[in-house]
């Protein structure tokens, strides 16, 4: 039975700053630190700011079939512990990414939804932490009759935002 490794990269103060799964952290650690200038990830941003590469701490080995219900658990637990704060997007990348412990259902919902669109792996509308406007929002937005800088003045926000909204250049992950 093939078994893989949660493993956590440390920061200067030896606290985790990201966990991650892998039959290899020792080279997925390095390659980490190697892909910091091709990837704009919340990892790469902060390997950026090293000048050495982090330690990488070996958590647990676990059975690959239990592997990202593992790293799920040492992400949600670390998140507890007070000064630890997580790169981590989600509770298990295994979750959202690879889709293994998703219904068939909910896996053909998210293919159907991602259809003809970009997937460039990076977070949009709500899931982005400086966002301005909900969802429900930009829907009102996109429907809204005036001007843009009437309806910008409503929101708070420049007529610019509006404008890209209503021709489809922002947040292209709603329906019209």
């Amino acid at each position: 039975m093939a078994a893989k490794w949660i493993y956590a990269l440390l920061d200067g103060e030896n606290r985790p700053r990201y966990v991650g799964v892998s039959k290899d952290p020792a080279t997925r650690a390095r390659l980490h630190f190697g892909q910091r200038f091709k990837r704009n990830t919340p990892v790469a941003r902060w390997l950026r700011t090293l000048e050495l590469k982090p330690d990488c701490w070996l958590i647990e080995e676990v059975p690959a079939e239990q592997a990202y219900e593992a790293e799920t658990y040492w992400i949600r637990l670390l998140r507890q512990v007070p000064g630890v704060e997580l790169l981590n997007q989600v509770a298990s990348h295994g979750d959202v990414w690879r889709g293994q412990h998703l219904p068939a259902e909910m896996r053909a919902k998210i293919s159907a939804s991602l259809l003809g669109k970009r997937h460039d792996g990076y977070l949009h509308g709500e899931r982005i932490h400086t966002h301005k406007l909900t969802e429900g929002q930009v829907l009102a937005i996109k429907q809204a009759p005036g001007t843009a800088r009437s309806i910008a003045e409503q929101f708070g926000i420049s007529h610019v935002t509006v404008v890209n909204i209503k021709n489809g250049n922002a947040w292209k992950q709603l329906p019209s």
